[in-house]
């Protein structure tokens, strides 16, 4: 086995983490798929996972619940990745939020550190999952004053003029171009 590992590690020591990730892996069930839709996009806005799966399709869930089993269905499965510096706020996140009503369990949470992984996507995970500074967040920005759509419109011929120097001379009103047009059709013959 040591063998196998040793040629694991030359041919891929380049591309494949053979040392600790500071990734895990992130598994939890949720009740409700609008509860774990929520729960989704506030970990997201809270830079809290990089990479999440939602299983959306029927999944039973069966325990022992008062020495009998228990068994729910339509349950949807959530497979998180994040960096093992945020894991504890994930915890305390999902456990706030805690999206499914039954008393037993109150969630499923489960962790487990990422023991290798491709070192482009683990550096990836690292960097989604880095704080935000509240500071500089979007949704602070104070707005500036209203805009006020433009109503410009031509009035009248004097006033364009004022306004484009020049243009006096250029601007032909309806009944020029009438006169234009009939003297053209007269120099062609028609």
């Amino acid at each position: 086995m040591a063998e196998r590992r040793a040629h694991f590690e030359r041919k891929f020591r380049n591309v494949w983490s053979t040392g600790p990730t500071g990734a895990s892996f992130v598994q939890l069930t949720v009740e409700d798929p609008a509860k774990a839709e929520d729960l989704i996009s506030d970990l997201f806005h809270k830079t809290l996972v990089a990479d999440v799966e939602h299983y959306k399709q029927k999944t039973m869930r069966s325990y022992v619940e008062n020495g009998h089993e228990a068994v729910y269905g339509d349950v949807t499965r959530l497979v998180m990745i994040t960096s093992d510096d945020r894991v504890a706020e994930l915890i305390e996140e999902v456990a706030a939020k805690n999206p499914n009503s039954r008393p037993h369990p109150s969630f499923d949470l489960i962790v487990t550190p990422l023991a290798t992984g491709s070192k482009e996507y683990l550096e990836w995970v690292k960097l989604q999952t880095l704080k935000k500074d509240p500071s500089d967040a979007f949704h602070l920005i104070q707005a500036g004053t209203a805009m006020h759509a433009l109503d410009n419109k031509i009035a009248d011929i004097a006033e364009v003029a004022d306004v484009v120097p020049g243009a006096a001379g250029q601007v032909q009103t309806d009944e020029t171009d009438q006169e234009v047009g009939d003297d053209e059709e007269e120099e062609n013959g028609n």
